[in-house]
Order: C-alpha cells, then structure tokens, then sequence
C-alpha cells in the first residue's frame, strides 16, 4: 500500500480540562500503531520543570517548543496584516526578502522595560 493512501487528514481539538474532540470523530479510536509518535503527558508542568532540574532532562514544555509554538503564531499574524504570502527562514528567524515583513517582528520597547543584548 502506498504511503499517501495510508495518511489521513484531522483536525483535533484539545482542552485545558483534558477533553478532546476530532474532525473526523472516529479518528480518536483508531489504536496507535508501532512507530506512532506518543507525547509526554504532563498534569502538573511545574513539578515536570523542577524534576528536570534536578535529572538534566529536557521539561515537557521546554524554551524552545514555546519559543517555536509562539513564532508559528507571530508569523501567522504578520501574514493575516500584511494581507500575502511570507517566506519564512527558520534558522535565521527572519522573512525571506521582505524587509517590510521583517520591521514587524520587533517593537520599540517601552520605556523601563529595555533590552540590552
């Protein structure tokens, strides 16, 4: 069987109170299979950071999943004010030939508040 015929598409629906809900509904009671990816499962992400601490693993919501899931956003919203397309760099966190694109990821900051690298 070809891989595509086996890929199916879903969107699924999580919340803070542990209910989930899937468009296609079956899709939640199809088994896991072999090389299915499973996440961590983390009900109190706090104690998760300070055993981290103490064992040197990497937290369940580590900087750089939250650094990458809030870029996915900020991209997506220069995108929707821009009103186009944007070509994304990944490495270097920049638009791809879009300086105009590029003025919107950073912000004066206010005043007390400064960043100095």
């Amino acid at each position: 069987m070809a891989l595509h015929s086996m890929v199916r598409k879903a969107r699924f629906f999580v919340a803070r109170d542990g209910k989930i809900k899937s468009d296609p509904e079956d899709i939640l009671n199809e088994p896991l299979r072999s090389g299915d990816v499973q996440l961590y499962q983390s009900d109190n992400h706090f104690q998760n950071w300070v055993d981290c601490i103490r064992s040197r693993e990497l937290p369940v919501a580590d900087i750089e999943i939250g650094h990458r899931s809030a870029t996915v956003c900020h991209i997506a919203n220069i995108c929707g004010r821009l009103k186009r397309r944007l070509e994304w760099d990944p490495e270097a966190e920049v638009f791809v030939n879009d300086s105009g694109a590029n003025e919107m990821l950073d912000r004066e900051e206010r005043k007390g508040y400064e960043y100095k690298a």
